[in-house]
């Protein structure tokens, strides 16, 4: 009798994780305003995580995926989850560009 090993690798299933931040904001004594802590895990006024953006980013700029496809592909991957769609067709094209300027200054120093 023949015995063989074979080993597969695979990527395990994603499963979009939603993250709501509650920020609180406190007056500010010396600049009379008030002031809040930054959230990290997103660009400014974006709705779409740094991850999302940037695995975008890399498929679209890099390897040359369509805005369609994308969407396609993110179905895909988040089950259907409609909220992924919607971020991509509106903001996969502007937040990438925003973070490339964010980080410019950065780079060339």
């Amino acid at each position: 009798m023949r015995v063989h090993r074979r080993v597969i690798e695979d990527i395990l299933p994603i499963e979009p994780r939603v993250t709501e931040h509650i920020v609180n904001g406190y007056w500010c004594s010396k600049c009379k305003k008030i002031v809040t802590a930054k959230v990290t895990e997103a660009l400014p006024n974006a709705s779409i995580g740094l991850r999302l953006v940037v695995f975008t980013a890399c498929l679209h700029y890099l390897v040359g995926v369509s805005v369609d496809n994308l969407v396609s592909l993110l179905s895909m991957l988040s089950n259907g989850v409609t909220h992924w769609l919607w971020c991509i067709t509106t903001k996969s094209i502007c937040l990438p560009i925003r973070l490339g300027e964010m980080i410019a200054g950065q780079y060339e120093d």
